[in-house]
Formats: structure tokens, C-alpha cells, sequence
């Protein structure tokens, strides 16, 4: 099981009980990134009571959540447009999640940490992926699987091809075909097979690329519980 935080910068690799902790080098220079946007942010603070400066690492971010809703957002809005100049050469990008601004790195996402998980599994590929989000960035997760299962499909469907073909072949010639080749499943039936246990789902009902959703965390609780039952 994978569990990947503060925007894909560490991923935790649970196996039983033991715990492998992956970080990424962030690809741009974060003390000339902080320097730059600190001030910045410090001035918005200065004038948006109930914000704050979070420093991390590798990020920054400005925290509005406890401000006026209305106010916040004006100056959200504002300090992402000043942001955005002030980095423009810089390889990072601003996003705007929820009460919150944060500078992260722009080929950074957890999507592309999504794939490394799932391309970097040991033995077959997964039969079962559920991925659940409630936030914009976790867009990138349903739109990486997605991309990941036409790939997948596409080779399961060349390798269907392939063997029906050398059945054909092999049954024009007059010889037996290959073990295994028989008890293959229809190309039509491969794509079917690759998506039949993978869920994309987000929480809260909004415009999501995911394909089911629930209603709020007590409902994830519940679902979570009810697989680990079964």
C-alpha cells in the first residue's frame, strides 16, 4: 500500500510492517524560491488577518482558511497572480487548493507519483487500484489512471492479437498451437478485463473526472471498513 502526502514530495511504501519512505529532489532551487516569495507572502499576511506563512520543505505556503471568507479569497486570487510573475523563471507553479496557496514543483504531482507506484510494483500488474480524492490535485490521480489503463489495454489487446493470429496460423499449418493459447480471452474482452476492478472516485458531488463518488469522509470511513472486511 502506498500513501503519498504534502503533494506528492514524500511516499510512504507500507509492506507489512515494515515502512520505506521515498523522497523527490525537488527540481528547482527552493532557498532562491523562498526568497522570492516570502516577502511576498509576509505582505499578504501583514494585511489579511487570520492568514499565515507556512514554510516547508521543499514549499511555501499562504494560509487563508481562518480569514474572511470573502477577503481571503480577493486576496488569494491577488497574491497567485503576483506569485506566478515574481517565479515565472523559476520551474514551480502556484496552486490554489482549499484556504490555501503553496508553491510546489510544476513536474510534480501526484499523478506522476501515482504511476511510479504502480509501474515500479514487483510481478503483475495490480488487480484492484481504488483511488479516491476530494481536492483539485487529486484530479491528476484519476486523469494518471486512466492514462495508465489505455496503455495497459492497448498491450493486452496487441498480445490477444498476437495469439490468435499465431492459433491461426498454427491451426492453417496443421499444427497444434502454442499451450495456452486457446484458453486466451477475446481481443474485444481485454480492455473489459484490464478496467474490471479499478475505481476512481471523489469525495464530496462536484465536476470530477472520477468516475463514481461519495458524499463526505464518514462515507469513505464506511467503505474503507467494509473492504477490509471482505
Amino acid at each position: 500500500m502506498y500513501f503519498v502526502e504534502h503533494l506528492s514530495i514524500y511516499m510512504h511504501r507500507y509492506i507489512y510492517t515494515y515502512t520505506h519512505i521515498h523522497t523527490y529532489a525537488p527540481p528547482f532551487n527552493a532557498k532562491q524560491v523562498k526568497d522570492i516569495a516570502l516577502p511576498i507572502l509576509e505582505r499578504y499576511t501583514a494585511r489579511t488577518n487570520g492568514s499565515s506563512v507556512r514554510l516547508r520543505d521543499p514549499g511555501i505556503a499562504w494560509s487563508y482558511y481562518s480569514t474572511d471568507p470573502e477577503w481571503g479569497l480577493m486576496q488569494a486570487k491577488s497574491v497567485i497572480l503576483e506569485l506566478e510573475e515574481a517565479l515565472a523563471a523559476h520551474d514551480v507553479k502556484v496552486v490554489h487548493l482549499k484556504g490555501m496557496v503553496e508553491i510546489v514543483p510544476k513536474r510534480l504531482s501526484k499523478g506522476v507519483v501515482l504511476r511510479y507506484a504502480i509501474q515500479s510494483k514487483q510481478g503483475p500488474s495490480p488487480d484492484f487500484i481504488m483511488c479516491m480524492g476530494d481536492d483539485a490535485s487529486d484530479e491528476y490521480m484519476f486523469t494518471s489512471i486512466y492514462s495508465y489503463l489505455s496503455e495497459t489495454a492497448e498491450t493486452e489487446l496487441t498480445r490477444s492479437h498476437k495469439a490468435h493470429d499465431a492459433a491461426a496460423a498454427a491451426a492453417a499449418a496443421g499444427r497444434p498451437p502454442a499451450l495456452g493459447v486457446l484458453q486466451r480471452r477475446p481481443s474485444q474482452e481485454a480492455e473489459e478485463e484490464v478496467t474490471k476492478y479499478v475505481f476512481t472516485c471523489s469525495v464530496g458531488k462536484h465536476r470530477s473526472h472520477a468516475s463514481f463518488y461519495v458524499h463526505n469522509v464518514e462515507e469513505v470511513r464506511g467503505l474503507l471498513q467494509g473492504l477490509a472486511s471482505v
